[in-house]
């Protein structure tokens, strides 16, 4: 069991129980969480990779991502680490936009567990999120191993799904939760043998209940990602999306 947490100037790791289903699952962790905190934290050099904890977080992909909806590209300079992480997409001449990304891909993996984060995310000036934050878990077999969308802003609305089935026949389930989420937010999702609760905020937004549920270790995946395919705004720059923490709980299912 332990928790994964973002580099900051506070300690990243408090639990606070809350109704439902968390502070079951809290009880449990705070008797033997075990945080993994990076070696050092030092102000990104302008023109340098940021200072990430390599044995927890990556901040490239050496594996093919090209969702048909996607129009940037990833480069690690576009992460910056200073009291959090945060993500700033710029026009790129090669792929049009470039952004950022971190990920535990290369070292953590978890089977159930109750994951969150603290996010930031500008208005689109409608009521909604700018362009195609993102939280999620993913599984080294896709699709066959199953995605969690924790949080996954559309251009507008926040949404939460489970992705899962074959290339052949894909499943998906979902949800968008009613009102505005910009700014400061805190996502979760509760994973067990089963089911999936999303709670946002600390109050729950979303169950998939099924024996569809994946039992495939999961990585924990941020990108604040480009798209002009889901109405809205479309891209919209300047922008940042910023994370105060992530939590990772790993349960026994």
């Amino acid at each position: 069991m332990g928790a994964v947490d973002l580099p900051r100037s506070t300690p990243a790791l408090t639990l606070r129980p809350r109704a439902g289903a968390r502070v079951r699952f809290e009880r449990e962790c705070a008797r033997r969480v075990r945080a993994l905190r990076p070696a050092r934290v030092r102000r990104r050099v302008p023109g340098q990779h940021p200072d990430l904890n390599t044995s927890v977080w990556t901040d490239s992909f050496d594996r093919p991502i090209a969702p048909q909806d996607l129009v940037n590209c990833y480069l690690p300079a576009d992460v910056t680490v200073d009291n959090g992480v945060t993500f700033t997409p710029h026009v790129n001449a090669s792929c049009g936009y470039d952004s950022g990304l971190i990920s535990t891909f290369n070292s953590r993996f978890f089977t159930y567990g109750y994951f969150e984060a603290r996010i930031y995310v500008p208005d689109n000036g409608a009521g909604g999120v700018q362009n195609w934050p993102a939280f999620w878990l993913i599984s080294q077999n896709q699709p066959a191993g199953g995605e969690v969308d924790v949080m996954e802003g559309l251009g507008g609305p926040v949404c939460g799904h489970f992705h899962y089935g074959s290339a052949r026949n894909p499943h998906s389930w979902g949800f968008c939760a009613a009102g505005d989420y910009s700014g400061w937010h805190t996502y979760a999702a509760d994973w067990e043998r089963g089911s999936i609760t999303w709670y946002y905020d600390g109050v729950q937004v979303g169950k998939y209940v099924s024996s569809n549920v994946t039992s495939a270790p999961e990585a924990i995946w941020l990108d604040y990602a480009l798209t002009d395919s889901f109405g809205g705004p479309g891209v919209q720059l300047p922008s940042s999306m910023q994370v105060a923490w992530v939590r990772a709980y790993q349960g026994s299912g």
